[in-house]
């Protein structure tokens, strides 16, 4: 979208209607907040060769497009400058990969890799936790030892490290800091939320419910997070020609061998004296080059359709494997805590519907005795007319008669309805008080 024509955007639509002045004032005013956090002008991004030499660099996105041969899409992808994130996305192109994991964003080449934004160290709560690649950023020293073969785990990790392309390694680097910031932040989640679930197994307050409720928020998004990452692993191991198309290094050898060989063709036609163009398919027929091999294999098997090797493809398939391996277990993580919160829910609302009942038997218990106590102030009333025919005023006995009378006959009604009730199972859901 081009931001920068709102500010022109007419005050009536292509049907002739009228734009309310209040859709123009929020198109303005998106335009004003888009534009001031738009990257203008160069990017900074730091570069990692092959040996493992960094270099600030400044580059425009016309530059990127020509070095990588990028579609202007891709570049937005890995931009971490944009007033919205993209999702997490693994893109496979002709001479690179392009990265966007969570606060990774970089692309890969055969030779290099350019990084765009780096995980932040620092441990606090905020919008974005990303900052540009510096060569002191734990990410950056960690790509630099597995590109140099000194890996921190020891020499066993090293060498093989080592005996993976370049492109690989930077990759595995990439998904062993994804999966590990991911952890990081499941582990941090599932510290704030067992106490809470705690305290509301024996206590429910209004500062735990706060609390499950912002780590149920936080979980979902979470889980959002890594089926997302843990989708792209899994396309890409479901797809040989995806994951042939990760060895970079091969293409980029298989490219030079068969621009080599189309060099000594033509240098063999201008010696025999013929002219005419060299087709890049008739290089197999003329040269006996390593492109050969790369028919229907590595380069070529999109063209010619033909099944990739499955053990030429076996070190990525393991790597990718292994990580995706990695997101099933965050991804079980999250879902037993999911369990979890649920599970405590279910509990909390069985322990208030059992404070309700007993709410409910407490008012009923009340609306008898009440109904008793009503049947002898009925007597009362009764009593408390003029009876002036009757000889009631010359003994007391008559009064105790009537008062001991209907303080029985009430508390026989109520009894009388406790028992019919208990009888007809109406009171079985009331719990003991």
């Amino acid at each position: 979208m081009d931001y920068s024509k709102i500010e022109n955007t007419p005050s009536t639509d292509s049907r002739g209607n009228k734009v309310p002045p209040r859709l123009l004032r929020d198109l303005k005013k998106l335009q004003s907040e888009v534009m001031q956090r738009m990257p203008e002008g160069p990017r900074q991004c730091l570069s990692i060769d092959r040996s493992g030499g960094t270099q600030l660099l400044t580059k425009d996105r016309h530059a990127l497009v020509d070095d990588f041969d990028l579609p202007y899409r891709d570049l937005r992808v890995v931009d971490p400058t944009l007033p919205f994130a993209y999702p997490s996305d693994i893109i496979l192109r002709e001479k690179c990969i392009v990265l966007n994991l969570e606060n990774i964003r970089q692309i890969i080449a055969s030779d290099r890799t350019i990084l765009f934004s780096v995980p932040d160290p620092a441990d606090y709560e905020g919008e974005t936790r990303w900052v540009f690649p510096t060569e002191d950023n734990y990410y950056v020293k960690d790509l630099i030892q597995r590109i140099e073969g000194t890996y921190r785990n020891g020499a066993y990790r090293a060498a093989i490290d080592k005996g993976l392309p370049f492109e690989l390694r930077v990759l595995e680097g990439a998904l062993e800091a994804v999966m590990q910031e991911l952890g990081a932040e499941i582990t941090e989640l599932i510290d704030v939320a067992v106490p809470s679930l705690d305290a509301l197994v024996t206590r429910v307050s209004r500062q735990e419910l706060e609390t499950v409720r912002s780590v149920k928020s936080s979980l979902e998004a979470l889980r959002t997070r890594v089926q997302r990452i843990r989708r792209e692993l899994e396309t890409i191991l479901d797809d040989d020609d995806d994951m042939a198309d990760l060895y970079l290094t091969r293409r980029a050898e298989a490219e030079r061998n068969r621009q080599q060989s189309l060099d000594l063709r033509r240098q063999s036609l201008a010696e025999q004296g013929l002219s005419g163009e060299v087709q890049a398919g008739d290089i197999g027929q003329a040269v006996d080059s390593p492109k050969g091999s790369w028919n229907g294999g590595m380069l070529d098997h999109r063209v010619a359709g033909a099944p990739v090797d499955p053990h030429s493809i076996e070190e990525a398939e393991n790597i990718i494997e292994s990580y995706l391996m990695q997101g099933d277990y965050l991804l079980s993580r999250l879902n037993l805590l999911k369990e979890s919160v649920d599970d405590t829910e279910d509990l909390v609302n069985i322990e208030l519907d059992q404070r309700r009942n007993a709410l409910v038997a407490l008012d009923l218990i009340v609306t008898v005795i009440a109904a008793g106590l009503t049947l002898i102030a009925a007597v009362a009333g009764i009593c408390g007319m003029n009876l002036a025919p009757l000889p009631l005023s010359d003994s007391n006995a008559p009064f105790i008669g009537v008062t001991v009378g209907c303080c029985l006959a009430g508390i026989l009604f109520v009894l009388a309805v406790f028992i019919w009730a208990s009888k007809r199972r109406i009171l079985v859901f009331i719990p003991r008080l």
